[in-house]
């Protein structure tokens, strides 16, 4: 997905760190900048994320994820697809991520092997939904995310893969934290701790190939919630590496 003029790599101030810039677009970008064909892929996506999890919300997966999710407690916020569970956005993003993804019919990137619409868009309803966005906002969180996560992605293609990560999983939860920033209202310096601080929950290994097991069920289900609760930390003050990224030992 291209956001036409409002591309990342505009405007930005190359003296920055890789996260600082991201997170100078995500933060920035304005609805009205937003090329339309590139909002009508935004909700065809999200409509086709939310079928593959309406389909799966009565699956053995979702009974799992539902049932720890219910261990967690908190405010019954956010919406959870296909059921009457109601849960805090950090879990419900995490129920309804891991449901877009059981069935693996959810939309794929081909440059990166990237699953992105089970990451932003449980983690824009969720979020969404609990801070009462306007739809034009959330459009913009989706496009940002849709845009940065598929660019981490794009930045090694096939590596993640040869290097036995699950680019998904790996990825996933910095395109959380893009989405969970801009509709959390971070400013700008906590949202890019925010993103330094995801790196710390980037995870998803395809050891589960060796015998089948269900563990990748969840993995988008991890980068949702660990976005979003990255982004509470760095709310409520704890400081992420500006380079994340591109640091001796970053991402």
């Amino acid at each position: 997905m291209d956001a036409g003029d409002t591309k990342v790599g505009k405007e930005m101030d190359t003296g920055k760190t890789y996260s600082e810039r991201l997170m100078a677009f995500a933060m920035g970008l304005d609805y009205g900048r937003i090329p339309a064909a590139t909002i009508e892929a935004a909700k065809f996506h999200m409509l086709d994320a939310l079928g593959v999890a309406l389909a799966s919300s009565r699956s053995d997966t979702a009974a799992t994820v539902t049932a720890t999710a219910n261990c967690l407690g908190g405010r019954p916020d956010c919406t959870v697809v296909g059921r009457a569970e109601r849960y805090p956005a950090p879990a419900a993003a995490f129920v309804n991520a891991s449901m877009c993804h059981t069935p693996d019919y959810d939309d794929t990137h081909g440059g990166s092997v990237i699953h992105p619409s089970c990451v932003v868009v449980p983690v824009a309803l969720a979020v969404g939904e609990e801070r009462g966005v306007t739809g034009k906002e959330f459009l913009t969180a989706l496009v940002a995310g849709y845009e940065i996560l598929l660019r981490i992605g794009l930045s090694a293609p096939g590596k993640f893969h040869r290097n036995g990560f699950h680019p998904t999983g790996a990825c996933g939860a910095f395109g959380s934290a893009v989405v969970a920033s801009r509709l959390g209202g971070l400013k700008q310096e906590a949202a890019v701790h925010a993103m330094g601080i995801a790196g710390s929950f980037s995870s998803g290994l395809l050891e589960f190939l060796s015998d089948g097991s269900s563990a990748k069920r969840v993995h988008p289900g991890w980068a949702s919630y660990g976005g979003i609760f990255a982004t509470l930390l760095a709310g409520n003050g704890l400081t992420g590496p500006r380079t994340v990224f591109e640091g001796p030992n970053g991402f």
